[in-house]
């Protein structure tokens, strides 16, 4: 029996090593802007009052992309990205550079609603889960669009 307890914990303790130490992103953030995959290397929601602001983005080569979704909620459901004001409702956006003088900011249009469905939001375990779907038209008045759609599961809520 005590050979047994000695295993046991053995295997606890390199169970909470190795957790410990592995990579704690236990979340997934899948998105294609234009078609394209968009493979974020960071993802998270901040939530305040009922402003929940979620943002993923990612480095490579070409410099930095960011997506970003603002919405008014405070329990699961489907939003209408319909404002051109953050802070009226609903909105989201990208942009992309290979510097912060050169970044190209896209977003959203009233004219052009997209959708953001959050399918799970727990305060307790500090996640969120959900879906979006739009198009942002680069702010400069240029004629360019992107189409951004994606999931996201159990992004924490900083």
């Amino acid at each position: 029996m005590k050979k047994v307890s000695i295993i046991v914990l053995i295997l606890i303790l390199v169970g909470a090593v190795v957790y410990y130490f592995s990579d704690t992103n236990e979340y997934t953030f899948i998105a294609e802007v234009d078609g394209v995959s968009f493979d974020a290397g960071y993802a998270y929601a901040t939530y305040t009052g009922d402003a929940m602001k979620i943002a993923a983005g990612q480095r490579n080569s070409e410099g930095i992309e960011i997506i970003s979704i603002n919405l008014h909620c405070s329990s699961p459901g489907s939003f209408s990205l319909d404002s051109d004001d953050p802070d009226l409702g609903g909105s989201a956006g990208y942009c992309f550079g290979k510097t912060k003088k050169s970044i190209t900011v896209f977003a959203t249009k009233s004219s052009y609603p997209g959708r953001a469905t959050i399918s799970a939001l727990d305060f307790n375990s500090k996640k969120v889960s959900g879906t979006f779907e739009y198009r942002a038209f680069e702010v400069t008045g240029a004629p360019r669009a992107v189409k951004v759609t994606g999931s996201f599961d159990d992004i924490p809520i900083k």
